[in-house]
């Protein structure tokens, strides 16, 4: 039922719903016609580069992590969020999605410059049987040659990822982390780390391409306003992040406290 009501909230589908209400009431007056046309054209600006990746590249204020910044004092990990997974038969076993690689590759990177164990965390999506943070896990160990210290496989989100890595970590004695997921969902993803009292060092990945340095070429300005279903998505995750911050911060003034 979330993922429905999540689909039917974000765009495109909540416009979609719009544009197709005001088309089919189009005799009803003019409030309706004015209600498709915003809707269909609120669709289109979504679908361009120009706004699907400028909204979701307004969301990535944390810079990219110094690797060889001070490290606080006593024993330190390195945390890897999960995104999705895919169903790969080929490999006879699930597989990582394309945003779950991208924080396992730079997860790698960050280990082999630091040295620090690593944890990974998610949970079993829905309908699945399987936990994200397993198939991270094997992914790791298989593809990256990297060792996985700590498996939380039981989260289902941000907020159940902080305090079940927290207390993970802290048995051990381990008071700081370094976070990697990416550079979008950095601000959320820290804040609630941070609630669940963790040091956090944040080592944001995938970043939208900056294009404040593009030149002035003709084709190079119509591209950036020619639809494609990949800022589309970038519009999803935005608007997606978005109402997370949102809900975070009423859900969880202070952190993100206790699970019951």
């Amino acid at each position: 039922m979330y993922e429905i009501l999540k689909t039917i909230i974000l765009p495109p589908a909540s416009l979609l719903i719009f544009a197709v209400v005001g088309l089919m009431l189009w005799r009803a007056g003019a409030v309706m016609r004015r209600l498709a046309v915003a809707a269909l054209f609120l669709l289109y600006l979504l679908s361009t580069p120009a706004v699907g990746d400028g909204i979701l590249a307004a969301l990535e204020v944390i810079p990219p992590m110094a690797v060889d910044e001070p490290w606080p004092d006593g024993g330190g990990a390195i945390v890897i969020l999960s995104a999705e997974a895919r169903s790969t038969p080929e490999y006879v076993a699930p597989s990582p999605g394309s945003m779950t690689l991208e924080r396992l590759r730079y997860g790698a990177v960050v280990h082999r410059a630091t040295g620090l164990p690593v944890l990974v965390g998610g949970g079993v999506p829905s309908g699945q049987f399987f936990s994200l943070a397993s198939v991270m896990q094997r992914s790791l160990t298989e593809d990256f040659q990297v060792p996985v210290s700590w498996v939380e496989g039981l989260s289902q989100d941000t907020h159940e990822n902080a305090v079940r890595a927290s207390a993970i970590l802290k048995a051990d004695g381990i008071s700081w982390v370094i976070l990697v997921t990416h550079a979008w969902h950095m601000p959320r993803a820290k804040r609630v780390f941070e609630g669940a009292g963790l040091t956090v060092m944040a080592a944001p990945t995938a970043f939208t391409v900056d294009r404040s340095g593009r030149g002035g070429r003709v084709g190079e300005w119509v591209r950036e306003f020619l639809p494609s279903a990949r800022a589309m998505q970038n519009s999803y995750l935005a608007f997606h992040e978005i109402l997370g911050q949102a809900f975070y911060r009423m859900a969880y003034p202070s952190g993100p406290g206790v699970l019951l």
